[in-house]
């Protein structure tokens, strides 16, 4: 685990909201579930599974880990929720959330970066 000056990075994590839009399909919103601080750290830049095909060529998408003090949630963190960079603006989508030293203190998101669409 990192000291608290790491933490320098703040983190939206949002959940998704599905509204029924009277029309037999559903209207998806996404409303905010915490704002903490966090540290960002590369993880991954090139994986065979995080590949896609843009303009013609082939990209990856960045992987990352993102380490949330976890004494502050009050609610866990799960993967159908997205997380979003407040510093940088960069918008991520949850792979994975591990309490990997297990004591509680800090949740790890491994994380890829969302391409513009």
């Amino acid at each position: 685990m990192m000291g608290a000056g790491k933490y320098r990075d703040f983190v939206l994590i949002e959940k998704q909201v599905t509204t029924p839009d009277g029309r037999g399909g559903d209207v998806i919103t996404w409303a905010t579930h915490c704002q903490e601080p966090a540290w960002i750290e590369r993880a991954f830049s090139f994986r065979a599974n995080q590949e896609r095909i843009e303009a013609g060529g082939l990209r990856s998408r960045p992987i990352v880990q993102i380490h949330v003090r976890a004494h502050t949630l009050t609610e866990a963190i799960t993967p159908d929720m997205r997380v979003r960079d407040l510093d940088r603006g960069i918008w991520f989508a949850i792979n994975v959330v591990q309490d990997i030293a297990g004591d509680r203190r800090e949740i790890t998101i491994t994380a890829a970066q969302n391409m513009p669409s």
